[in-house]
């Protein structure tokens, strides 16, 4: 989606619950949504009144969106899970993973549009609905730049 289209919806969106955000999260999750559901963005483009925001939060209900802009993240033997997806991006940070678990129906890890950082899973089991990868303990993978692993 475009920072035109998005700036679009947000302002429709008339709505004061985003403007706490930094406008790449906000791009970043609306993508993810897109991505996953693109009838999403019809959603997002008509929402006119408040119960119509409050359709579009119900509808992101159970996803989480990692984003590490920047700077980095790192997930150390954690157990992680989402009911409709998760989302890694990278951005121009680094994300590291490792010794944990992560389950979603749907599951988007590394770069969008324009990223330059990297993303680095080690000992890590990744499991999405009809997809699993196991990364063993001597085992990695790394994804840079604009390079992704979409699990469905």
């Amino acid at each position: 989606m475009s920072e035109e289209e998005l700036g679009t919806i947000i302002g429709e969106l008339g709505s004061k619950i985003l403007e706490k955000y930094e406008i790449e999260t906000v791009h970043d999750l609306f993508d993810h949504l897109i991505k996953w559901k693109p009838s999403f963005k019809d959603l997002l483009l008509n929402a006119k009144t408040e119960e119509d925001v409050e359709t579009i939060f119900k509808e992101a209900t159970g996803i989480l969106n990692v984003h590490a802009g920047d700077g980095f993240v790192k997930i150390n033997s954690a157990l992680v899970s989402a009911i409709t997806s998760a989302g890694f991006n990278h951005a121009q940070g680094t994300i590291t993973i490792d010794g944990s678990v992560i389950t979603a129906p749907r599951l988007v890890t590394g770069g969008g549009d324009g990223a330059t950082g990297t993303t680095k899973i080690s000992g890590t089991k990744m499991k999405s609905r009809g997809t699993e990868i196991d990364v063993g303990e001597n085992a990695s993978i790394e994804i840079y730049g604009n390079a992704s692993i979409e699990q469905n």
